[in-house]
């Protein structure tokens, strides 16, 4: 039944994702009460506490979020207006390598949401937290004194990011309900921040950032940038020298046919002079063959004692 009225809400009331907070709406009711009892004393007394309920639910107000569907994304940490994209030191707070950081300054009007989120997934390395002024009521600056700051810091590998909440120094205006060591996905609810105030954070020098002032983010869903080459793994170093490796076979590869094709045709040009040669050769082992045959006869002894008697019966018959 939950999941078929969440998709009645997001089809028939899309827009319908806000609401308040129980502690808001409890202390809205006990506002009006006051005003309601003040009324009774002199009339106009009846609007100050109707002003004050609406002061209540405006520091109360939440929505529900959807984070997008990018790989290491990293989104805007609250609601409110860019007044600031710069590179600094970050704060000794956060407790991050001392280099250059891309700082994006926000600023949140009291009527935005309350929800603070985490920028990117990660371990939480530190969390401090600092009282403000309670004669600090506005704070129209976000490096003036007196402020309530919190800092928050996010690592993942080599890649970090920290946050640096202010508001004003009057109430209980920020709340962070994560520790150090706790393990966050993107987009998480991390604490609340009441009324508005500025939000700073800080990124890589390197991060790719299209954002400029004046743009408005959407806490938990508004994409800050992307990561550079560098910070995006550690893996893309292997990857580029396997292809450097892979050119030289291939050179090789290339130049190697052109000896092969030299190569019959040499072996091909070589047999027929070693023909031509055998040609010429083969008759003569034959005479000398034959020569040998005929000294042999002549030198036989039975060959010549032969021919002596033929020779001594012919010269007999004639005598």
């Amino acid at each position: 039944m939950a999941d078929a009225n969440n998709e009645f809400s997001n089809t028939t009331f899309p827009w319908a994702r806000t609401g308040f907070d129980l502690e808001g709406i409890a202390g809205a009711l006990a506002c009006w009460l006051i005003g309601v009892l003040l009324g009774m004393i002199w009339g106009p007394l009846f609007w100050l506490g109707f002003l004050a309920a609406i002061v209540c639910l405006l520091a109360t107000r939440r929505a529900g979020r959807t984070m997008p569907e990018i790989a290491d994304a990293v989104v805007a940490p609250c609601d409110g207006v860019i007044t600031e994209v710069s590179t600094v030191s970050a704060p000794t707070e956060l407790r991050m390598k001392d280099m250059p950081r891309t700082r994006i300054r926000v600023s949140s009007s009291p009527a935005s949401t309350t929800g603070l989120y985490a920028p990117m997934a990660g371990g939480v390395e530190a969390v401090v937290q600092e009282e403000g002024d309670p004669s600090r009521i506005v704070a129209l600056s976000a490096d003036a004194l007196g402020l309530n700051v919190a800092f928050v810091s996010i690592s993942s590998g080599d890649k970090d990011a920290g946050l640096r909440v202010a508001a004003a120094g009057l109430g209980p205006r920020i709340d962070i309900d994560v520790e150090a060591g706790d393990a966050l996905r993107a987009g998480r609810r991390l604490g609340k921040r009441r009324l508005g105030g500025w939000c700073d954070i800080y990124l890589p020098d390197g991060f790719r950032t299209t954002l400029v002032p004046g743009m408005t983010l959407v806490g938990g869903e508004t994409s800050l940038g992307t990561w550079s080459d560098e910070q995006q793994t550690v893996s893309a170093v292997p990857v580029a020298l396997e292809d450097v490796a892979v050119e030289p076979e291939t050179v090789q590869e290339e130049d190697a046919p052109e000896p092969e094709r030299i190569k019959p045709e040499e072996k091909v040009a070589e047999p027929e002079p070693e023909k031509a040669a055998e040609t010429d050769t083969e008759p003569e082992p034959e005479t000398e063959a034959t020569s040998k045959t005929d000294n042999d006869d002549e030198d036989d002894p039975s060959e010549m004692f032969a021919r002596l008697r033929r020779e001594a019966e012919k010269a007999s018959s004639n005598d």
